[in-house]
């Protein structure tokens, strides 16, 4: 609201806040400028943005387009809702909510040799891919049915992307007793 009383509140020339609270001081808005909204706390930037996914635009990148993109149960991934980021290591260099077109396009940023991308993939580096499944509000390592060095200004065609969970198992020459993570369906 514009701060002034109009009808819906009658509180003896008292302003109404922002968030319509009769002379409120703006407590129930949240950094993002949302009215009872948890910001950024949530795991979100003020962007609707995973913070695990946020970073900057470069002017060196590539995109990777993916036509099919699957959780860790083997199910599409949920348009408008679940993201894939691209990271050079620990470090995300491109994102992209999952979209229900033919492909969703995620850019990948390369080092252009300024400061803001310190980090980011360099010519013939392979990026590794993460899911982020909205419903379990889970990030995932991601395989991708083929795997493209970036390069700048090229597009890559990626079948498909299936989240998992990645773990290496050191066994000895003698017995080994082993326990898995998950099993799939069909042990």
């Amino acid at each position: 609201g514009d701060g002034i009383p109009n009808g819906e509140c009658d509180c003896d020339g008292n302003v109404i806040d922002d968030c319509g609270v009769c002379d409120g001081d703006n407590a129930n808005m949240d950094e993002c400028g949302i009215c009872s909204g948890s910001g950024p706390e949530a795991g979100f930037n003020c962007d609707g943005i995973p913070l695990n996914f946020v970073y900057n635009q470069s002017s060196s990148q590539a995109f990777y387009h993916i036509f099919s993109a699957f959780d860790t149960e083997g199910n599409p991934l949920v348009p408008y809702e679940d993201w894939i980021g691209v990271f050079n290591g620990d470090i995300c260099v491109g994102a992209r909510e999952w979209t229900d077109g033919t492909t969703t396009d995620i850019p990948a940023m390369g080092d252009d040799e300024y400061w803001y991308s310190i980090g980011y993939l360099q010519e013939g580096d392979y990026p590794d891919f993460q899911i982020f499944d909205a419903s379990e509000n889970l990030f995932y390592p991601a395989q991708p049915s083929e795997e493209y060095p970036f390069s700048n200004n090229e597009a890559f065609i990626v079948e498909s992307l299936s989240a998992g969970i990645d773990y290496t198992l050191t066994l000895d020459n003698y017995h080994n007793l082993v326990s898995f993570y998950a099993l799939p369906e069909d042990v």
